[in-house]
């Protein structure tokens, strides 16, 4: 029974003008052939829009730019600073993040032979005395850092970072 009414309802919906006083007190509109007409152009065919989406509502002249793309070309980071390296010292790395179960502050790097202190110095500016550990490798090769000395220089986990092996 609950379904009876909705039903009525849509069976209703469809059937304008059969039953007598069921008719619609709407004008009746010009119904349009679907069919277009390839010998007549687009812009008088009976189907054709005149919406802000059609070519012929746009001026030729209009550039539409992409936000996102102009950003992108117009902004450009400059080359990242070097860290500052002293007369005396060990010279610069790439660093990348350690093992972070390891505690401390330390760097393991083969720019040295010998366990020391020795300060590390971030192209941002920043630095931290840390315990240099000597690796095995060319000095060319690239050097690991703990978590904790990462974190006091400021520098991203996940990313390569140039820095400069001081002596106390």
């Amino acid at each position: 029974m609950r379904y009876l009414v909705p039903l009525c309802c849509i069976a209703l919906a469809g059937c304008t003008g059969t039953f007598p006083g069921l008719q619609s007190t709407a004008p009746a509109t010009e119904t349009v052939d679907p069919v277009i007409d390839p010998a007549v152009p687009m812009s008088t065919s009976p189907m054709a829009s005149t919406t802000a989406m059609s070519p012929q509502a746009r001026p030729a002249d209009l550039k539409i730019a992409d936000p996102v793309e102009e950003e992108v070309q117009t902004t450009e980071l400059p080359p990242p600073p070097k860290p500052e390296v002293k007369p005396t010292s060990f010279g610069t790395t790439v660093a990348t993040l350690g093992d972070p179960t390891e505690g401390g502050i330390w760097i393991k790097t083969p720019l040295i032979s010998s366990r020391q202190k020795g300060r590390i110095v971030a192209a941002n500016g920043k630095e931290v005395v840390a315990d240099l550990i000597p690796l095995e490798g060319p000095s060319t090769a690239g050097s690991r850092m703990s978590l904790q000395a990462m974190q006091a220089l400021g520098l991203a986990l996940t990313d390569l970072h140039t820095v400069a092996i001081n002596p106390l």
